[in-house]
């Protein structure tokens, strides 16, 4: 059984103006039986489809947060499958019409079945078909090796055909003169008029063929490369992709410096953070830089006092923050003495301290760690609790891990020892700052309905 699928355009010329002639004369007056293909039900889905996919792929790549190569990628991808799936959809519901369109149908001639969809066609040789029998959902013929069967939509039109072939059987073995030496176009439509009438046309010339030759052997003549429309889809996908990378990578940009500007030092260290942005570096910086111009002027407002050197220092590490990528600064408490409950107590200070600072500060401004124990920390705390009740204690700041930091002198305040946290910390900002350490605010009362 020899077979060939190609688009409409790689047949040969005779074989192409042939079904065209059969196609436009829906298989009247032709040699041959013509069934007329019911559209498929997978255009309609497929035309639905696939600008639904275009524009989901739209809708996310233009909202999304991912990388502009990976969304422009995606869009691509669904563009291009959407795109296939138009045009698909296209290909199915205008078979028959323009002319790269040829119809959607199946053609029965004496040696050969055209299975035609849209641009595409299929051929297949049964002239020497053995047997052929009527299916309810189409034809099934027995060939030498091999049986094939040809889908037909309507069950009277395969029986039509189950009759035409068995005419031509009968045609090849009539004795009467008139009927051999047929030629193939003759033999088909005599064998119609049979099929259709019932019997024998008074001459072969009744049939009054307006397509009066059959295709000895259709050939595929190939195409010279790949189809056109394979290359306009990549084509265009490869297009959507570019747009998408010098597109998205801006435009993402500058949504991600709007986010960062609503979410104030956080956004702004987050937009820094991320490599990708670029657009708006600079801005980022200055606007970032700007949140700390209050808390610094805040504390180099302070009237001079013996402290002023350490509150400069103080000013000095929040000036490194203005840049950094991250707002972390280093504390340590350290409790000289041997007094019980040495460990509750340091880090009870570290925590109330840091809280109090960074309410000072602004608490988006910056952020305390403990520092590891054998490090140098950027704000240190030293206290050492006498046996009456007197506590000497002294801070000190530094910018950089490696200097020396900037040490207050010491002082005294006097507290028991469960108090010494929170003593410890007022005394630091009535000594350092000038006034009384910030608390957090309380929570709100609950509403009741």
């Amino acid at each position: 059984m020899r077979q060939t699928t190609c688009r409409f355009q790689q047949l040969d010329p005779d074989t192409q103006e042939y079904l065209r002639g059969v196609h436009k004369a829906y298989g009247k007056r032709c040699p041959g039986i013509y069934v007329e293909g019911d559209p498929s039900p997978w255009g309609k889905v497929a035309i639905g489809v696939g600008p639904i996919l275009i524009l989901i792929g739209i809708i996310w790549a233009f909202n999304s947060n991912k990388d502009a190569y990976a969304a422009a990628m995606l869009l691509a991808g669904l563009c291009l499958l959407g795109g296939w799936l138009t045009w698909f959809g296209l290909r199915e519901l205008m078979a028959g019409s323009g002319s790269r369109f040829h119809g959607n149908f199946v053609y029965f001639d004496p040696t050969h079945v055209y299975q035609v969809a849209g641009d595409e066609v299929k051929v297949v040789e049964i002239a020497s078909f053995q047997k052929v029998a009527a299916k309810p959902t189409g034809i099934l013929f027995a060939l030498e090796g091999a049986k094939y069967f040809v889908p037909v939509a309507r069950a009277a039109r395969a029986e039509l055909v189950e009759r035409y072939y068995y005419a031509i059987l009968d045609l090849e073995e009539n004795d009467d003169p008139k009927w051999q030496k047929l030629t193939t176009a003759d033999l088909g439509g005599v064998a119609k008029h049979m099929a259709v009438e019932g019997g024998l046309p008074i001459s072969k010339d009744s049939a009054n063929l307006k397509v009066d030759f059959v295709p000895e052997q259709p050939r595929n003549e190939g195409g010279g490369g790949p189809p056109l429309r394979l290359l306009v889809a990549f084509g265009s996908a490869a297009i959507v992709f570019l747009f998408g990378t010098l597109v998205f990578k801006p435009m993402r940009d500058s949504g991600n410096f709007s986010t960062a500007k609503e979410g104030g030092a956080p956004g702004l260290r987050g937009y820094l953070m991320d490599e990708r942005n670029s657009k708006h570096r600079e801005e980022a910086k200055r606007l970032l830089a700007a949140f700390y111009d209050p808390p610094i002027a805040k504390v180099k407002g302070i009237p001079p006092d013996p402290q002023t050197p350490v509150r400069d220092a103080f000013a000095a590490l929040l000036e490194s923050l203005r840049d950094a990528p991250q707002a972390v600064v280093s504390i340590q408490v350290l409790e000289q003495g041997e007094l019980d409950g040495r460990d509750g107590r340091q880090n009870q200070l570290r925590t109330e301290l840091a809280d109090a600072l960074g309410l000072y500060v602004g608490p988006t401004l910056i952020a305390f760690v403990k520092n590891p124990d054998d490090k140098k920390a950027h704000v240190e705390i030293t206290y050492t609790p006498q046996a009456n009740g007197e506590v000497m204690w002294k801070i000190g700041f530094r910018t950089k891990l490696d200097d020396p930091a900037v040490e207050s002198a010491e002082f005294k305040t006097t507290s028991p020892p469960a108090a010494i946290p929170m003593a410890l910390k007022n005394a630091i900002f009535q000594t350092i700052f000038q006034q009384t350490a910030p608390v957090l605010p309380p929570p709100p009362p609950p509403e009741w309905d």
